[in-house]
């Protein structure tokens, strides 16, 4: 699956949609999108449903945009259901292996 990067942004809060593989470049992206938001917007929600992460940059690139917006404004939510959290620690096993990734297993569900 293809990565997918999605900003919704209300009054004075964003949701981050991230879905698919995500390589460093992509997540990246989603970072310098969230840095362009306005001031007003208080609360950060990454959602990580169905998400799989093929290196390791995206997974530091992830931590960055989480410490840099709990810098901004101290109010960011993560939600990712139980089944995506283990794909991204398989993941994460398979990076520091060395294999390569395989296709993600996980289902997406509603938060």
């Amino acid at each position: 699956m293809a990565c997918s990067i999605a900003l919704e942004v209300e009054r004075d809060s964003a949701t981050l949609h991230l879905r698919g593989l995500l390589g460093t470049n992509d997540v990246r992206r989603a970072h310098a999108a969230c840095a362009q938001l306005p001031d007003d917007v208080q609360v950060l929600r990454v959602t990580l449903h169905g998400v799989s992460i093929v290196d390791a940059g995206a997974r530091q690139c992830i931590t960055a945009l989480i410490r840099e917006w709990r810098a901004r404004s101290g109010q960011i939510v993560l939600s990712v259901t139980p089944g995506d959290l283990e794909s991204l620690t398989e993941r994460r096993a398979e990076i520091h292996r060395g294999s390569r990734p395989t296709e993600n297993r996980a289902t997406a569900t509603s938060a």
